[in-house]
Formats: C-alpha cells, sequence, structure tokens
C-alpha cells in the first residue's frame, strides 16, 4: 500500500520541503529445477520461489540457459512474459525473459518456467547452464535429474553443484 503522511497547521501560510529517493526492490530466489530426460527430449521445470523486500517487483528478469526455447512461465502474478532471443547475456546467445506482473510483488510468490531443448538429447553432451535471475541479493536451490527407464546418465563436468540425497528434495 501507499504510505500516507498527516500534517496539521494552524495558519495559512506553511512551507514543506521533501527530498524523495526511490526505493528499489531487495529480493531473494529459491530455484527448484528438475531436468527431465527421455528418448525424444529434454525439458526443464524451473520453479522459482520469490521473497521480495523493501519496495514492490514489478517486473523479473530471467537469463535462461544457452540452446533451451522457453514453452511457458506460470504463476498466480504472472501477467505475460515476453522472450527476447537477441537481449541475452552478451556473446553468450542467452534468452532473456521479461516478466511482467499482475500486481507489484511483495513478500512471498513463485513462478514456474518451463524450458525444452526441442530434440532428441541422446548421444549428445547436454549442458545446462544455470538459469540467472540478475538484480537477486542471494540465489540459491536444488537441481533434480530425472531419467526415463533405459537412459543411462553418465556426468561429465560439473561446477558449483554438490551432490545430496534425493531424500533431502521433499
Amino acid at each position: 500500500g501507499n504510505k500516507l503522511f498527516a500534517y496539521v497547521f494552524s495558519a495559512s501560510r506553511y512551507n514543506l520541503s521533501l527530498r524523495l529517493d526511490d526505493i528499489t526492490p531487495a529480493y531473494d530466489v529459491l530455484y527448484h529445477h528438475t531436468l527431465r530426460i527421455k528418448d525424444e527430449d529434454l525439458t526443464v521445470d524451473a520453479e522459482l520461489f520469490l521473497d521480495v523486500r523493501e519496495a514492490p517487483l514489478r517486473d523479473l528478469v530471467i537469463i535462461c540457459p544457452t540452446g533451451y526455447q522457453v514453452a511457458s512461465v506460470r504463476g498466480s502474478l504472472v501477467d505475460d512474459y515476453r522472450v527476447d532471443a537477441s537481449a541475452g547475456d552478451g556473446a553468450k546467445g542467452r534468452a532473456r525473459v521479461n516478466v511482467q506482473f499482475k500486481q507489484p510483488v511483495i513478500g512471498k510468490t513463485n513462478l514456474t518456467l518451463r524450458l525444452e531443448l526441442g530434440r532428441g538429447p541422446l548421444d549428445e553432451v547436454q549442458t545446462l547452464e544455470a538459469i540467472e535471475t540478475p538484480g537477486a541479493k542471494t540465489a540459491r536451490g536444488f537441481l533434480a535429474i530425472a531419467a526415463d527407464d533405459g537412459l543411462r546418465l553418465n556426468l561429465t563436468d560439473s561446477s558449483n553443484l554438490r551432490e545430496v540425497n534425493v531424500a533431502s528434495l521433499d
């Protein structure tokens, strides 16, 4: 809500000087990513749990991994989104998703982002870069990988990931 200030004066002549500062939102993001691998496709379902403080957040920028298409962005407060593949992360060519909220967000809310590889993932090394939200004060989360029966996973490289027991994801 808006902040309201009230003053009383006893003479018809008064003077008031104001200085206004723009308070920017501070927010943290908790990610829950599920990488689903099938014979014919690879998808990423990313849940983003936002905790917004200081000032309302009207929109959110999400930087997506290279090579994945944005299939959907959903959430109770999501009004619309726009994918700009050309305004990505510099030379890396990462798509930028601009999410518009129905109303300014303060407090906790979540949204779901679905990414698709759009082709069969087999017989190639698949790379998943981090999904990023520039401006977040902290970002942490989980990455779970689920593969169809009959598929074998071989981790070839990872950085800034620590393996945990699957039961800890509940």
